[in-house]
This record gives structure tokens, C-alpha cells and sequence, in this order.
């Protein structure tokens, strides 16, 4: 009879817990508006355009910067920092409008896409940018 109360109890134990790790895991993770920005650098062989994104309450949560542009397409995968901030970075190698979306899979999820003209012969060094 004993080893049944001592079955019965680490079973209600195991099941309290793994509801627990559950509940915990599907939490939703909420975030405010993605605002975004970018700016331009150019060290004397190549520009770059750095994307900066920020939304309160984001810090954690996982998303992706995908660039679209003349003649090319990536996906970048980030987590968004503790300052709620994430940022990436692209070579600019021909004069094109890049188009800029990001994506946080937040709940619900959020998306912000963002144009933005390039072009690698602009000598043009911004220190950063704010986003809006």
C-alpha cells in the first residue's frame, strides 16, 4: 500500500511539473511596433548599409531581416538584444532600391517592411540612424 501512495505521488509530482514546463513554454511573448531605420557607410572600397530595428518589449524573441534587391534575395535569423535592438548589415554593390522586411514571431506576430535607395559610389557616412 505504501509503494502505491509512493507511486500515485511521484506521478502527480511528474505531471504538476511537466504542466508547469508547459504553461511556461507557450507563453505568449508580446512585443510593441517594429520601427526600423537605415544608414549608410562607405570606407573607400565599399558601402554598407546597416538596418537597425527596435520594439519595446521585443528583447528575446526571435526574428529574421530578409533583403531583397537588383539581383539579390538573403534571409538573416537574429534575436532581438535586451536593449530590444537588433540590427544587420549589407553590402550595397549596385545603385537599387532594397526592399527590407522583418519579422518577429512575437505573439500575434509582427512585420514591418521598409524601402530604401542605395548606391555604392555615394561617399556617404551616417553614425546611425533613428528609427521610426
Amino acid at each position: 500500500m505504501g509503494a502505491r501512495i509512493s507511486l500515485a505521488l511521484l506521478l502527480a509530482i511528474v505531471a504538476i511539473g511537466s504542466f508547469a514546463s508547459t504553461a511556461g513554454a507557450t507563453q505568449a511573448k508580446k512585443a510593441g511596433p517594429i520601427k526600423a531605420c537605415v544608414f549608410l557607410t562607405y570606407d573607400d572600397v565599399i558601402s554598407s548599409g546597416i538596418v537597425k530595428m527596435t520594439s519595446a518589449g521585443a528583447a528575446g524573441i526571435k526574428g529574421t531581416f530578409t533583403l531583397a534587391g537588383k539581383g539579390f534575395k538573403t534571409t538573416t535569423p537574429f534575436t532581438v538584444g535586451k536593449n530590444n535592438i537588433g540590427l544587420t548589415s549589407f553590402p550595397i554593390s549596385v545603385t537599387s532600391t532594397v526592399k527590407i522586411t522583418i519579422a518577429l514571431a512575437s505573439t500575434p506576430p509582427k512585420t514591418r517592411i521598409i524601402s530604401v535607395k542605395v548606391n555604392p559610389n555615394a561617399e556617404i557616412n551616417q553614425s546611425g540612424c533613428t528609427p521610426v
